[in-house]
């Protein structure tokens, strides 16, 4: 079938045509056959690269063009979403398409006149529990990769969402699918058509690569059940020789290599080169994948011809220069591709709690990035800060990270591969995190500089809005327009209530090409009849307003709240929402302390202030953040003058006494990182620090406060810091004022410096151009101390700005100029700490860097750009990678050699799946190239061979498994479904999951005697209520969760664990008021029985003997009883058991490598487990605290010992900053163990033990400022 053939639009299928895309292949033609364009419903399973995208298109561009309805396009993984949204963006030039996959929390602002929307599976889920108004008007959903449904982190949430679509809306529904076993049944499932093929545009041969041999297995190969080709009797005819000789020839071929480089893969590279073909190698980490390409190179080089050569050693320079100063990979992977190989990878990783600074002075987090519609950043170029254009998004695997402090307390977490800029001889430089060390200077901005206006408050109303006596008006736009077409509904609206939506009049304005601003200037809310004004645009007054009530105030429903003492501050309050809103504000005063709180009400703009400008509702300390539209400069300093005027304070001293600053409190983690860079743009490079305040206890009269959060510090000082905040900012608070005042006439000048200042890196630099002009350092002086300028040049001291922007001008050196006149502050690396693996994130933009956090970072995705390019031309020989090459980028190659078939699992290395293999394997042939196409699997011992044949070859791929059916999923959905009052009826809750993948597989057949042929499910999700009743979260004679049930349900932990929890503490409580010990085995052991601790590590049978006398010891502090050894939960106990003495250890101060050769645990598997028992600690605490059970301190002593790994005794030390688990078992075993030690302990003595930085830095922590070092008393003398 002819795409002509099809009904498209004739721009559409010109653009298919002039593509290359001429004619429907088998499973296209298959889905047009079975009604694709007619609207069926339809699952369509075939191999990678079989082109599934494409029928999916075909569906769009129907629903889209013919229909006028959207087609919303669900992806996995975010990544994945901004790929499709590029393709699709690209293609579809004349379509909306969006992209939503960031905010949990929203319902997908913006989506309303889209035609294509890309979004995760989590991101719609969310959006349709907001019920959005655009959600009606989808008429296709296409579910890529469907058969993740058997995903258990995954599987669930589409499959929900799935079912909740299927409720609320009449659509057509498309699930593309690799080959699965069970496709029938996906298909049955939904009452879908199902299409089914084989087809590759290219064949494809499978082999095995051992002992210098490939051996390929044809389609249809049968194992030989025997081999032997005798008879039972020992005698065998010739002829049935002859014939099964023949046979066995028939069934596979051998290909035998020379073993020329003593490795498997470089072997099968070689005799891909001989063929003039190409090879992908995918190896199971980035590490292996560089490493493989170094290695490949070697092969690859001698190959090239003298164009190749050529050719290469210009994307060579490409690659080496994309950064301007190139990092050490960026030289290895030019040297890679010189030589015709390359390694493919993703480029920079920061974690998702990193926040991104935008060309108009906004923020957001890297994890919520990809979904709001800003794409824009601001980057380096050339020394300078300049705007920056967002390319592309992608969400990362979990990695190891570094987290980087500065001296001015900014902190970014960082995968060790991140690069960063520092100065060295030649310049500005990338160097990687985990080749960094502290005290070295890294790139922060100086300043910052936005030029934008100032936000237009009318276009931020919600659309519910309602307007206010506008009825002349609205009869006058009306008139001559037709409004039964209105998506508002404006005519029942118009005559329920003439004060019409905000929306529809925005609405029925964008018809006529008015702007419907000049109606708004007074509104009132959805219910309410009271109006309010609203200004056209914000101005001082207001960001000042914004300001204090982000400070010291609060939203409460429609009530906008402020408090406090200083009568100037609330009267200006008062004045400025009487003269910008028309609303009078109510005062209330607490008899205790005096302290006033006034307050006005609006809905239309406190829910503007909740939803532009960072201020939540309700609780507002730790979720705090700047304001999301961006402010011009004198905006800015309002909205920080407001912030100041209630959360800010002045210190006011000598500077022989510590010197004056302006400090500001939270306790909102992203608004010190949002408020710390955007200081910057007023030229203050302000000061971070923390305090560690998170569950510190407080006594304020009869009550006990608990801190749920660190408290964290802006401090600006400085006198020319503090006199720019006076210029720029200032204080309406009259104290305030004066004492900045005050600060500025005792300490005119000096005070702490900035430390402006460029690194003695540069120094050599500076000596060579200085020799060049023929200086001596005696030509330098009037203007500049010879002495100085020498310490410099030998790398003893930075030098300060100012100083060097003369040097650099005496040098009539520009490239020195540009570095003396940059927009980089250096900042010096205070401490560099590992931290537990997390999620990352990575973007590409224009400049290949931004700033995040404070910070500049940088990106490598043109690189990966320049390499797919080059190889798609034939150019670069050998493309090794990691797998998510197959699961995104389209770069197939004739050859796929799959090195690593095992990668670590938290169980130890375990194969991968069937259908990570045949991604992979589906990446083999270049259609329009190759006639086939070729995978090669390495075996790496003899019997794994055979291995890769039954499991991969000639195995089927895994059936698609609901993963609701695991009961701790069940469990958790089921609460959660309650608790979030999805379902608030028995019946209503069996009917959604009557409705699932799950109840279809589960249920009994209608025929089996059953009249619904659902009673397994019902009595299934009956019993998992049973038991939430049973343990106290969800309420007796309603469905619904209880206080507990809702905590349980919010902490992420199975029911089940939560109960066995609540017991066994309960049992701890009842022994703790009986004087009986609890003991940490006591703890551990319940831990351990939970399902999140789950695989238990096994017991071997030399070992049975002594794990049974272990548990006998510990059976008296255990807090459950143990079962008789006859009992079928005997052997769990004893893996419990098990599990347990492994935490023990770890808590006992055991090496990792004792406990990993003792229990078979490899390290990443100890911090695995003790990242899961620290969540739970910190589950059990919560569980405790609200049963009121007095456990906190031996729940707490525990986490601590389980975060660090040390015996109880080290509790005291290693509170302290800087000492874990190492340094404080040296203390201790040397006498230092509490905190009069720390005083007393001779410095010297000290700093033997644990180094001289981290000596001093505990000794400042414990009182004592003048330390008595010898050794710079030596440096005097």
């Amino acid at each position: 079938m002819k795409v002509s053939n099809l009904d498209l639009p004739e721009r559409i299928e010109e653009d298919y045509v002039s593509s290359g895309i001429t004619e429907l292949n088998p499973p296209q033609r298959m889905a047009v056959d079975q009604g694709l364009m007619e609207g069926e419903d339809m699952i369509v399973a075939s191999p990678t690269a079989s082109g599934k995208t494409f029928i999916a298109e075909l569906a769009m561009v129907n629903q889209v063009k013919e229909n006028g309805k959207t087609a919303v396009y669900i992806v996995p993984l975010k990544a994945l979403a901004s790929e499709k949204y590029e393709d699709f963006s690209e293609r579809y030039g004349d379509l909306d398409v969006r992209i939503s996959v960031g905010d949990l929390d929203d319902k997908g602002k913006g989506l309303e006149t889209a035609d294509i929307v890309v979004v995760t599976s989590e991101k719609l889920d969310s959006m349709l529990r907001h019920n959005p108004s655009w959600i009606s008007e989808i008429g296709l959903v296409v579910v890529d990769e469907i058969h993740l449904l058997t995903s258990e982190s995954r599987g669930p949430t589409l499959e929900v969402t799935i079912t909740r679509l299927r409720e609320l809306l009449d659509f057509q529904l498309l699930g593309l699918s690799a080959t699965i076993s069970n496709s029938d049944q996906l298909a049955d499932w939904l009452g879908a058509e199902l299409v089914e093929s084989d087809y590759r545009p290219v064949d494809l041969s499978h082999g095995v690569y051992w002992d210098s041999e490939i051996e390929f297995y044809p389609d249809g190969y049968e194992k030989p059940e025997n081999s032997d080709l005798e008879t039972p009797d020992g005698w065998s005819r010739g002829t049935e020789i002859k014939e099964k000789e023949d046979e066995i020839e028939e069934e596979s071929e051998i290909v035998e290599l020379e073993d020329e480089h003593g490795r498997g893969t470089l072997n099968v590279i070689e005799d891909t080169l001989s063929k003039d073909k190409q090879a992908i190698t995918f190896c199971s980490s980035r590490k292996g994948a560089e490493k493989a390409s170094d290695r490949a190179g070697k092969v690859v080089e001698p190959e090239l011809s003298r164009d190749e050569r050529k050719e290469l050693k210009e994307y060579s320079e490409k690659i080496l220069n994309v950064l301007g100063n190139p990092t050490s990979q960026c030289e290895r992977l030019a040297e890679n591709v010189r030589k015709g190989a390359a390694f493919h990878h993703a480029g920079l990783c920061v974690s998702g709690d990193s926040v991104i600074m935008h060309d108009d002075g906004s923020f957001s987090r890297m994890d919520e990035l990809v979904d709001n519609e800003k794409e824009s950043a601001i980057g380096l170029s050339d020394y300078s800060l300049a705007d920056n254009e967002i390319l592309e998004k992608y969400e990362m695997n979990e990695k190891p990270v570094l987290k980087i402090r500065t001296g001015r307390g900014r902190e970014l977490k960082v995968s060790k591969s991140h690069q960063l800029p520092v100065l060295d001889e030649e310049g500005l430089i990338w160097r990687k995190a985990k080749n960094l060390r502290e005290n070295e200077r890294i790139a922060t901005p100086r300043e910052i500089k936005v030029d934008i206006e100032a936000p237009k408050l009318r276009k931020l109303l919600r659309d519910e809005v309602r307007t206010y006596r506008k009825y002349s008006e609205i009869d006058r736009l009306v008139k001559d327009i037709d409004t039964e077409g209105l998506e508002q509904n404006f005519r029942k609206r118009y005559g329920d209530d003439r004060n019409i939506s905000v929306g529809g009049l925005r609405e029925i304005c964008e018809k006529i090409g008015e702007d419907p601003d000049q109606y708004l200037d007074t509104v009132m809310s959805k219910a309410g009849r009271k109006p309010v004004k609203i200004p056209e645009k914000l101005d001082k007054d207001l960001a000042w307003l914004i300001g204090a009530v982000a400070g010291d105030g609060y939203i409460k429903s429609s009530r906008i709240n402020l408090s406090g003492s200083e009568e100037t501050v609330l009267e200006r309050y008062q004045e400025v929402t009487k003269e910008k809103f028309e609303k009078d504000v109510s005062v209330t005063k607490r008899t205790k302390d005096e302290v006033k709180t006034c307050h006005f009400s609006s809905k239309a703009v406190s829910d503007i202030l909740n939803d532009h400008f960072g201020i939540p509702r309700g609780k507002k300390a730790l979720n705090l953040k700047m304001p999301e539209k961006g402010l011009p400069d004198e905006l800015l300093a309002s909205y920080i003058r407001g912030l100041f005027d209630t959360d800010g304070s002045v210190n006011c001293r000598r500077n022989a006494e510590g010197a004056s600053c302006i400090e500001f409190y939270t306790a909102s983690k992203q608004l010190a990182t949002e408020l710390h860079t955007s200081l910057l743009r007023l030229e203050i490079n302000a000061h971070r620090d923390r305090r560690e305040t998170e569950g510190r206890e407080t006594e304020i009269g009869e009550h006990k406060i608990t801190s749920n959060g660190d408290i964290h510090r802006l401090k600006i000082y400085g006198s020319d810091q503090i006199r720019k905040y006076q210029e720029k900012i200032g204080f309406t608070h009259p104290v305030k004022r004066s004492k900045l005042e005050k600060a500025l006439e005792i300490n005119p000048e000096g005070g702490r410096k900035q430390n402006d200042v460029i690194p003695e890196t540069l120094g050599t630099r500076v000596r060579k151009e200085r020799n060049n002009q023929g200086l001596s350092l005696l030509d330098l002086e009037p203007e500049l101390s010879k002495a100085t300028v020498s310490r410099f040049e030998n790398q003893k001291k930075p030098i300060r700005r100012e100083t060097f922007q003369k040097l650099a001008e005496k040098l009539e050196s520009k490239e020195l100029q540009k570095i003396a006149n940059s927009d980089i502050f250096w900042d010096k690396i205070a401490e560099i700490e590992e931290k537990e693996p997390e999620k990352l994130y990575d973007i590409s933009t224009s400049t290949e860097n931004f700033i995040a956090n404070g910070i500049i970072a940088h990106n490598t995705t043109e690189q990966r750009n320049l390499v797919e390019e080059a190889f798609r031309k034939g150019l670069i020989k050998s493309v090794s990678a990691t797998p998510t090459l197959a699961a995104g980028v389209n770069l197939p190659a004739f050859r796929v050699i799959i090195r690593d078939l095992k990668r670590y699992t938290g169980n130890g290395m375990d194969f991968i799946p069937v259908l990570e293999y045949e991604q992979m394997t589906g990446r083999a042939g270049r259609p329009r190239y190759d006639d086939r196409g070729e995978a090669i699997s390495v075996a790496k011992q003899p019997g794994m061979k055979e291995e890769i044949l039954d499991r991969y070859i000639l195995g089927e791929p895994e059936r698609i498994q609901s993963k609701l059916a695991v009961e701790p999923v069940l469990r958790m959905h089921t609460l959660s479904l309650v608790a979030s009052n999805f379902c608030t009826t028995m019946e209503g809750l069996v009917n959604f999951y009557k409705k699932t993948f799950y109840a279809y597989q589960f249920a009994e057949p209608e025929d089996s005697g059953e009249s619904s042929g659902m009673y397994e499910v019902e009595k299934t999700i009956k019993d998992v209520v049973k038991t939430l009743r049973d343990y106290e979260f969800l309420k007796e004679d309603t469905l619904e969760a209880t206080k507990v049930g809702h905590r349980v349900s919010e902490l992420y932990i199975d029911p089940d664990s939560a109960h066995h929890m609540l017991e066994c503490l309960q049992t701890a409580e009842e022994r703790r008021k009986d004087e009986k010990e609890n003991k940490a085995i006591s703890y551990l052991f319940m831990l351990s029985r939970t399902t999140e601790m789950n695989p238990l590590l096994r017991v071997g049978d030399e070992e049975w003997t002594e794990i049974e006398q272990a548990l006998l010891d510990a059976e008296k502090y255990i807090l459950e009883s143990v079962p008789e050894e006859w009992d079928v939960d005997y052997e769990r106990f004893m893996r419990v058991i098990k599990t347990s003495m492994m935490m023990k250890a770890w808590i006992g101060e055991k090496d990792e490598e004792k406990i990993m050769n003792e229990y078979g645990t490899a390290p990443g598997g100890i911090r695995a487990k003790m990242r899961n028992a620290d969540w739970l600690v910190y589950g059990a605490q919560e569980l405790a605290r609200m049963k009121e059970l007095e456990l906190g301190q031996d729940l707490e002593k525990i986490r601590l010992r389980l975060k660090h790994g040390i015996k109880e005794e080290l509790l005291g030390l290693v509170k302290y900053d800087q000492i874990g688990r190492v340094r404080a078992r040296k203390l201790h075993d040397h006498g230092v163990r509490d905190q009069e030690d720390i005083r007393e302990v001779e410095f010297e003595k000290m700093k033997k033990l644990i180094g001289k930085r981290t000596a001093k830095k505990l000794k400042k922590q414990v009182g004592e400022e003048n330390i008595f070092d010898r050794e710079n008393v030596l440096d005097y003398f």
